[in-house]
């Protein structure tokens, strides 16, 4: 990756950034369970957590030395967690009308196996972006079709992030994409934060750019990475969810 490999100096590492994201997903999931007001903070927070996983899963599509092993276990947290986002969101261990950003992550990184094969087989960053574009509108209906948290505009991001990392100027490009990306979504896709009892509208991918603008902060060091704690940040997602359904459950009757 043009700088995040590179940068190798003072800052956050990938278990820093890890950790932020998961605070933020913790404290969708809370809102979602018990929170109310004026601020839909779930899918504020939702979408600032997001986008770290995404970078996150970028990264390290681009400095693993085993991406089937990568795919694989992915898949098997997208599986093991479905049932329990279900639970959390419906009440059944089954709802085909709302997948976790699990799915959307996994058909996030197919996009990047089939993308990077073409970048190699070729070697031409044009030819890669046509290609990306491509599958990235086919996910994108895909993930809508399978109704994957966030997926239309989350698949987006992932290919944001990947692009990116494939050229020089890789931060600017980055932040200038974002605020295009906002920009874009701004005119359907906003809430209103009241404020001294006036409203003003915020668009809740404003907290993508925010997000990415967290991940300017990244070291390139991995920081920690046991096998142990790798295996547990990925089943803290459906182990959250559980626990909080427990609760919320226990608490409402």
């Amino acid at each position: 990756m043009a700088d995040y490999t590179e940068k190798c100096g003072k800052g956050l590492s990938s278990l820093a950034l890890r950790i932020i994201g998961w605070a933020a997903m913790l404290w969708a999931s809370i809102y979602e369970s018990f929170g109310h007001g004026s601020v839909d903070w779930g899918t504020y927070m939702l979408w600032f957590s997001f986008t770290i996983f995404a970078f996150l899963l970028v990264e390290g599509f681009s400095n693993t030395i085993d991406k089937k092993l990568y795919f694989l276990r992915l898949l098997l947290f997208t599986v093991i967690s479905e049932p329990c986002f279900d639970l959390f969101f419906s009440g059944k261990l089954w709802d085909p009308y709302h997948q976790s950003i699990m799915v959307t992550l996994l058909i996030g990184y197919i996009v990047m196996v089939i993308a990077e094969h073409v970048r190699k087989k070729f070697d031409n960053m044009i030819l890669t972006l046509i290609c990306v574009i491509v599958l990235g509108l086919v996910a994108t209906t895909g993930a809508m079709f399978l109704n994957g948290d966030l997926g239309q505009y989350g698949i987006m991001v992932i290919c944001m992030i990947y692009i990116c990392s494939h050229v020089t100027y890789t931060r600017l490009l980055e932040l200038i994409l974002f605020v295009l990306f906002t920009l874009y979504t701004v005119a359907t896709n906003y809430f209103n934060i009241m404020i001294d009892d006036l409203y003003y509208s915020v668009p809740d991918k404003a907290f993508a750019l925010l997000a990415i603008i967290v991940t300017f902060f990244y070291s390139g060091k991995r920081g920690p990475n046991s096998i142990a704690l790798k295996w547990a940040f990925y089943a803290l997602f459906p182990v959250m969810l559980l626990l909080i359904w427990f609760i919320r459950t226990s608490i409402t009757g």
